[in-house]
């Protein structure tokens, strides 16, 4: 299994620098805008080659048995959201229809889990919102240089520990692919972008993790916590943004440079900073909470305290969300 992570990252990376020499040049150029956090024309839609890596080690990973054996829709599901996200870089999508497809891959990976565990009918509806949030996170958040990229490899890592530790070797086996993959990426991404994973990357990004998910609470409801737990920055910055954005009428669905990771890059003149902010977070602060969730030391509650109070604190004090003159 050691051989074929490093052979994804390998792929990865030289099928990234594949993309940035030939693919992107003239078709998938990200032009910056007012509501841009970036200054000059990059290559995007990059996400492609680190989402097909990621779907091609985990088939023969399986095929071997070192991860979790995933079912033809699995796959789909994770193939459509990045065919759709390319269609949305190079053409545009109008929002109703990309939000639609989500509902639907959402649909196809819960209803399974949902309908073998007798969870019922009142509670799914829920349970796909919150997963075709967990979708679109990352590209809510995928915003400045190498965040999104180091924000997955982070949690990859650590769930691909916390798996070890509780004797799910598949499961973690199926992380630390994911962080191979990640990692193959970053080198492109960080700490000055030159690709983006563009909406190809970041909504099959987000439908990879709701599928980690899925497989994770088959398992042990503790990790499921745990991974939810690691995701504090991005759901909390994304949910806190968001609501006062409604709350103060404003237009949800245009661009914006609202977020609270955001406005901190403009105030340190600094992309690499903030992100390094955010997986240092999840590394140094919340994967110990999660550790100790899940070694049964903290209750759920306290453990929620600890990981969202800091991030909320960060979120109330710079105003994330609201259309100030020096946040837009």
């Amino acid at each position: 299994m050691m051989l074929l992570s490093l052979l994804a990252f390998f792929v990865t990376f030289a099928g990234t620098w594949l993309w940035i020499r030939f693919a992107g040049q003239k078709v998938l150029q990200d032009i910056p805008g007012p509501r841009s956090s970036h200054s000059r024309p990059t290559v995007r839609g990059g996400g492609v080659v680190f989402v097909l890596a990621f779907l091609l080690g985990t088939y023969l990973a399986s095929e071997q048995q070192w991860v979790p054996a995933l079912h033809g829709w699995q796959f789909v599901a994770v193939g459509v959201m990045m065919l759709v996200g390319m269609i949305d870089d190079i053409l545009g999508l109008p929002v109703l229809s990309r939000l639609l497809v989500q509902i639907a891959v959402a649909s196809l990976l819960l209803y399974p889990a949902l309908a073998q565990s007798f969870q019922p009918v009142w509670l799914w509806l829920p349970l796909i919102l919150a997963a075709v949030w967990l979708i679109n996170l990352y590209n809510f958040m995928d915003g400045i240089d190498g965040i999104a990229t180091l924000q997955a490899m982070s949690v990859a890592l650590v769930i691909a520990g916390l798996c070890y530790w509780q004797h799910q070797p598949q499961l973690a086996q199926l992380c630390g692919l994911l962080a191979a993959v990640m990692a193959g990426f970053l080198f492109w991404n960080f700490p000055h972008s030159r690709i983006f994973m563009g909406d190809a990357g970041s909504g099959a990004l987000g439908t990879i993790f709701v599928l980690l998910m899925v497989l994770v609470a088959a398992s042990s409801k503790a990790l499921l916590w745990s991974c939810i737990i690691m995701m504090s920055v991005f759901i909390l910055d994304a949910s806190w943004t968001l609501t006062v954005r409604l709350m103060t009428g404003q237009k949800i669905w245009t661009a914006h440079k609202l977020h609270a990771y955001q406005i901190l890059s403009r105030r340190w003149d600094s992309h690499s900073k903030v992100s390094l902010l955010v997986s240092g977070y999840n590394l140094t602060w919340l994967a110990p909470i999660a550790g100790l969730y899940v070694a049964g030391v903290l209750n759920l509650s306290v453990a929620f305290a600890l990981a969202w109070g800091p991030v909320l604190w960060v979120c109330y004090r710079l105003r994330a969300g609201q259309a100030l003159p020096d946040a837009t």
